[in-house]
């Protein structure tokens, strides 16, 4: 039997099997073929929507903190800008806040608020007018939720930022707050920058934009912001940079024009103007910094940098009872404690660090200025206790104890009547 009668009879007895085969192939091409054109469909559909809430923006730079207005025009006009391609910067406000409509008193929470001027319409080539005074723009999505119309009051609620960490002692608890009256003026459709949002979401963006001046007005904030957004230029396949060359190049003119002030960072000069105090906004050092500072100063062949810790403590007391009332404590290094304790000039008596009974030489060792040891009639040796003040997550103040042994009663001089071991607030 020839191979084609072979097949030709094959087909023919088992014509049903084979055309269930066909059919679910057939089935499976449809499947995978109409997959393939919703997965296109859904990605343009996305990149469509992300391209309309970004509008012009293509970079951003942001920071916890809040930073110097200026700075977007520092970086505009840097020389290396526009040669890598960006070309123009827009500096506002962005945080969340809670809405509340007069009339209806119905409530949005987790709203986008942005405070804008004419910079942010004409960064993004739009020939809208920015809200002046107290009026505000509304989303779609925001105005249907609350019902709004033009002309309605609302109050806006937004949290007062603070770089001093809420849960520090030092933090403003009882001013977290700070609500505007503000009206209606009209309603912001997506393809109109309504829905401006520079963090990917699906669902709509509820947002509200304010008058920059009045919302930095009403933060304590002047001439400064917490966002900065950079546009690129449109040129071909062949003269476009890669996203990494370009982020690099907008690093180096940050890095130039950006002063200690956008960093949160304060120097001081101290010890009559041979030292320097490195201090931040937010009230402690982070560690990055101190390893910059010690780098900068062995370039710059100084001393190493001595960090310090100084609180607030609520008494200092002996077992009597004897005690002061307020008193600030500061932690100092290895190094500062045996200056202090050997004397920081030859005339300076040294002080006995081992005294102590078997009841105290357990105790980590503290050292008290004449003031302090003449006013607690403690002697070298001798215990002492610190309460002071903890800030709990739950928000409550609790009391701590903690007991040292009194290794040195030292002058009222040197670091011992250093006022700049305490940074101001």
């Amino acid at each position: 039997m020839k191979t084609a009668r072979l097949l030709k009879q094959n087909l023919s007895y088992y014509w049903r099997t084979n055309l269930v085969v066909v059919f679910g192939v057939a089935t499976a091409v449809a499947v995978l073929a109409g997959a393939l054109l919703v997965g296109d469909s859904v990605r343009a559909s996305l990149l469509d929507l992300s391209q309309q809430r970004l509008g012009n923006a293509d970079h951003v730079i942001t920071a916890q903190r809040f930073f110097r207005e200026q700075l977007a025009a520092d970086i505009q006009n840097h020389p290396q800008f526009i040669v890598n391609g960006f070309t123009a910067t827009c500096p506002l406000i962005a945080l969340e806040g809670t809405i509340t409509h007069e009339t209806s008193k119905r409530v949005g929470s987790g709203i986008r608020v942005y405070g804008v001027d004419e910079r942010f319409w004409k960064f993004h080539s739009r020939a809208a007018r920015s809200p002046q005074g107290h009026e505000v723009l509304l989303s779609e999505s925001l105005a249907r939720e609350l019902g709004t119309q033009t002309g309605d009051s609302l109050l806006l609620r937004i949290q007062k930022p603070s770089e001093i960490p809420i849960e520090s002692l030092h933090s403003r608890k009882e001013d977290l707050g700070s609500t505007l009256r503000l009206n209606v003026r009209e309603t912001l459709a997506a393809d109109a920058l309504g829905e401006f949002s520079v963090q990917p979401q699906q669902s709509a963006v509820r947002a509200i934009f304010v008058p920059l001046k009045l919302l930095q007005k009403e933060l304590a904030l002047d001439d400064k912001v917490n966002f900065i957004l950079i546009a690129e230029a449109l040129r071909s396949d062949t003269q476009v940079k890669t996203q990494v060359s370009r982020a690099a190049a907008l690093a180096r003119i940050l890095k130039d024009t950006a002063s200690l002030e956008d960093y949160g960072i304060k120097l001081r000069a101290v010890n009559e103007g041979h030292g320097l105090s490195v201090e931040t906004t937010a009230g402690f050092v982070p560690e990055a910094l101190i390893q910059k500072v010690g780098e900068a100063a062995r370039s710059a062949e100084m001393w190493g940098p001595s960090p310090y810790l100084s609180y607030l403590v609520n008494s200092i007391r002996r077992d009597d009872g004897r005690e002061i009332p307020y008193s600030i404590v500061t932690g100092v290094t290895d190094e500062s404690i045996e200056v202090m304790q050997h004397g920081e000039w030859e005339h300076l008596p040294a002080c006995n660090a081992g005294a102590g009974g078997p009841a105290t030489t357990h105790l980590p060792q503290i050292l008290l200025n004449e003031w302090a040891g003449s006013d607690l009639q403690v002697k070298v040796g001798e215990r002492v206790a610190l309460d002071y003040y903890v800030w709990l997550e739950e928000g409550k103040l609790a009391t701590r104890s903690a007991e040292f042994r009194v290794a040195c009663i030292i002058p009222m001089q040197g670091l011992a009547a250093d006022r700049d071991l305490v940074p101001d607030y």
